[in-house]
């Protein structure tokens, strides 16, 4: 299986002797083939890739909820190594309403900056917007460029004017229509790309910010098919191209996944103002309020269960914890550190483990190394 790659200049070996090559920045396709005796056999792997980024390093990633792997941009490069986690946004899709039940041009998409900076849909660079490159097309504006604050929403919709009839967002959310296409009722893919480099062609190629490969059947929440619902993210900060990372709701353009947010939740406990905040613990069961959110446990009562189970029974060990898919502005990370006298926390990939109802079960794997390591659990 090929594994990971770069765009700079690596090597192959052929029987001994080292041959030099370069890997496009605009996407070609890989092979590994066997030989025995200088001869090729039947046994070949191949793997395609599209453009990218400078510096970004391309590599498997394993969706436990289908047993698949997607060739995606990682996080950091990891030679020799075990892959690192996706890289995930700045921006990502958050909501795919693709098979409207009374009107097809009500279909949208809608983007979520999940970051905690503003995000120009523009790379001024290459002097080239962003766009929505398979599904449908859509060149962003560029003159001015369009700029998605933290946290902000766009949506994307196939007619304006039917849109705005069926459809009331929040104040200050940004509707644009969609040029050419529709969105499959039958799934397809759906990519948002940034500008990379030209083809031989001179034409501009463009690398994945976030792809959803939706389907109407089934591990893909079959309601969205035709039944009134929308494709919705159940943790916005988590890898997307997922039907685990998905549930079928009533359609929410420009808002959050249907839940009460933190601040209505907290304010419901009854507590008083200087114990409502996110960092505060008045049970002092060691989970800070925006945890026992996160999580779905009660801040008023200590919670003797540990939120965070390791086993050592293999190797690497294994982490699993549990949370709530329905609570909206929250995501959940896993750290780790070999120093609690201020080492650094580095963050552990997850994958889902179960989802029953609201209820997610995710795990993590990590080799010890016959070190002393220490492990949490951050709300953000």
């Amino acid at each position: 299986m090929l594994s990971e790659q770069q765009h700079f200049g690596v090597a192959s070996l052929d029987v001994g002797r080292i041959t030099g090559f370069a890997l496009s920045d605009v996407g070609e396709t890989l092979y590994l083939s066997s030989a025995i005796d200088d001869h090729l056999t039947d046994d070949r792997t191949e793997e395609k890739f599209g453009a990218s980024l400078p510096g970004e390093t391309l590599g498997n990633y394993r969706k436990a909820s289908t047993d698949t792997w997607n060739f995606i941009p990682l996080q950091t490069p990891t030679p020799g190594k075990a892959n690192s986690a996706p890289r995930i946004g700045p921006i990502v899709i958050s909501e795919i309403f693709y098979a409207a039940t009374t009107d097809p041009d009500l279909e949208f998409l809608e983007l979520l900056n999940i970051t905690t900076t503003p995000v120009p849909l523009y790379d001024s660079v290459r002097n080239a917007p962003w766009s929505i490159t398979d599904g449908i097309a859509l060149e962003f504006p560029s003159n001015p460029p369009l700029i998605l604050t933290s946290g902000e929403r766009l949506v994307l919709t196939r007619s304006l004017s039917h849109f705005n009839a069926a459809f009331t967002v929040p104040t200050g959310t940004r509707v644009l229509e969609w040029t050419t296409g529709r969105l499959a009722n039958e799934g397809e893919s759906v990519q948002l790309g940034r500008p990379a480099g030209l083809d031989d062609a001179g034409v501009r190629q463009f690398a994945r910010v976030d792809r959803v490969n939706y389907d109407r059947s089934a591990p893909w929440p079959p309601g969205a098919a035709g039944l009134g619902h929308s494709l919705q993210k159940r943790i916005e900060g988590a890898y997307g191209n997922d039907p685990s990372a998905w549930l079928a709701a009533t359609p929410t353009p420009g808002a959050a996944l249907m839940g009460a947010p933190f601040s209505d939740w907290i304010t419901a406990q009854g507590l008083p103002i200087d114990q409502q905040g996110p960092g505060q613990d008045p049970d002092r069961d060691g989970r800070p309020n925006l945890l026992e959110f996160a999580l779905g446990s009660d801040p008023l009562t200590a919670d003797t269960r540990l939120p965070l189970l390791m086993s050592l029974a293999t190797e690497p060990a294994t982490l699993r914890f549990d949370l709530r898919l329905d609570r909206p502005g929250v995501t959940i990370h896993l750290q780790t550190t070999t120093d609690l006298r201020g080492g650094t926390w580095t963050e552990l990939p997850t994958e889902v483990l179960l989802t029953e109802g609201s209820m997610q079960t995710r795990i993590a794997r990590h080799a010890s190394n016959n070190a002393t390591r220490f492990f949490r659990l951050v709300a953000h």
